[in-house]
Parts: structure tokens; sequence; C-alpha cells
């Protein structure tokens, strides 16, 4: 059984760092790092006004204190990173 992992709990650049460790075994670079948190910040704002897309992108019921929108800027982020040829491929 895998131990659940809990988000930290502070920022978007501590949650970025942290999602990198988990999928590429090592922190970002500092472009990377601000690459992504950029990312999250505009898919927040578009996701915004679609509800519709954002309700696609997020399981129901989600707990109480989480941001339907945020989760679902972290869903798609979470696909960039595991999208990546350094997550899939293994040298």
């Amino acid at each position: 059984m895998v131990k659940s992992t809990a988000l930290p709990k502070t920022n978007d650049a501590d949650r970025v760092r942290h999602a990198f460790r988990l999928c590429l075994s090592r922190p970002p670079s500092a472009r990377e790092e601000d690459r992504l948190v950029r990312l999250l910040s505009d898919l927040q704002r578009e996701l915004r006004d679609d509800a519709k897309e954002v309700e696609r992108l997020t399981p129901t019921p989600l707990p109480k204190n989480i941001d339907r929108t945020q989760a679902a800027a972290w869903t798609l982020a979470a696909r960039v990173l595991l999208n990546l040829d350094e997550f899939i491929t293994r040298e």
C-alpha cells in the first residue's frame, strides 16, 4: 500500500516543488518552477469563467476545503508533469 503524501499547504511554488519531487525524483530548476507556477495562475484565471470545464476536470464531491477551480488547474498542471518525457522514460 502506498502511503498518502499530503500537499504542502503554503503556496503554489512549494506545491510545484513537491510535485516535481514526486513525479521526477528531483527538484525543478528555477525556470521550470516559474513556468509551472505561471501556468497554474493562467489556468486558474481561465477556468474561473468556465464552470463546465471545471466540473469536467474535478471529481464530485470534493472535500469541503478544496477550491474546485484550483483543483481543476492542478489537474491540468499534473497532466503536464505526467506527460514529460522525463517522467515516461527511464534511462
